[in-house]
């Protein structure tokens, strides 16, 4: 009975310990080739903002270039531009607001736009072709 109670709470064990990436901010990782968002948790599961929020850009530079970018609101109505010495990350504070859409783009090395998509923990962007 003993070697049972054990199998069971492993087993139930086994079910909690599956890990997701989280976080409260829009991370950014830059690779040779493809780039990999990784979204705020707060805001999965939102259909959209329903009112302005501030959220922390993160963008780490994972590749051997310095990498120049701009990240803007599809209303152009925000725009910041970055500059990432090879192997640092910087942080910008966006303000989120309802009915806009976000994109990150990379200028130098040249890659297509990475939108910051809301309700998408994790995902990745890969180079066209």
């Amino acid at each position: 009975m003993n070697k049972l109670s054990v199998f069971f709470f492993l087993f139930l064990f086994s079910f909690l310990s599956f890990s997701q990436e989280r976080s409260s901010a829009f991370i950014i990782t830059a690779h040779g080739d493809y780039y990999k968002v990784l979204g705020p948790s707060a805001l999965v599961g939102l259909k959209g903002i329903t009112k302005s929020q501030t959220v922390a850009v993160i963008i780490e530079n994972k590749t051997l270039s310095k990498l120049v970018g701009k990240i803007e609101s599809g209303q152009k109505d925000q725009v910041e531009f970055v500059t990432i010495e090879a192997g640092h990350s910087k942080s910008i504070d966006l303000t989120l607001k309802k009915g806009h859409k976000y994109y990150f783009y990379p200028l130098s090395p040249a890659f297509q736009r990475v939108e910051l998509m809301i309700g998408k923990k994790a995902y990745e962007i890969p180079a066209k072709r």
